[in-house]
């Protein structure tokens, strides 16, 4: 019930975003320089009008957790945050960044695209909210094999405005 495939990580990415529930005093979407491009080309140009789209600035590779503590504040509605970066590597400390997002009542969403299948992760555990993926790298998947992972504490929150055959709760029982 968590899970639903998507043809790639950039059309799950707009589904939870446009989803959100409006918060009019969170304004600010974080994000790190680290992300794979397509995730900051769809925030620039999806939400650019509606959100302050804040760049974590990484140093030498890396975004330490203090930066994401500094930026995670009132204002913001969603952090978005790779496990491991598709160009350095460099695993983020998910867990403490997922706390914080929680403590101070902000969305969370991690990129498992680079990781999932080489790094373990407990999603039970991990107190985020969101999760996207794609089985291409690691579980040597084709294309189409991407995903998201929505906390299902999150679900009756969530408006989706994008509506298909898979849309319905009972496919084939639906009255059209």
């Amino acid at each position: 019930n968590e899970f639903c495939y998507q043809n790639n990580i950039s059309t799950g990415f707009i589904k939870i975003l446009s989803s959100l529930p409006k918060r009019k005093e969170r304004k600010k979407i974080l994000i790190s320089d680290l992300e794979f491009p397509s995730l900051i080309l769809i925030l620039k140009k999806c939400l650019q009008n509606d959100y302050e789209i804040k760049i974590i600035k990484s140093n030498n590779g890396k975004v330490p957790f203090e930066y994401w503590e500094k930026e995670l504040d009132i204002n913001t509605q969603i952090a978005i945050i790779s496990h491991s970066t598709y160009a350095t590597s460099f695993k983020n400390s998910i867990q403490q960044i997922t706390n914080t997002c929680k403590d101070r009542n902000i969305f969370c969403l991690i990129d498992v695209a680079q990781s999932v299948g080489v790094i373990p992760i407990d999603l039970q555990n991990l107190n985020c909210d969101f999760v996207i993926g794609s089985c291409i790298k690691w579980v040597c998947g084709g294309p189409g094999a991407g995903f998201i992972w929505i906390n299902e504490k999150m679900i009756e929150n969530l408006e989706n405005s994008s509506c298909g055959w898979f849309s319905l709760e009972n496919i084939f029982t639906e009255d059209i």
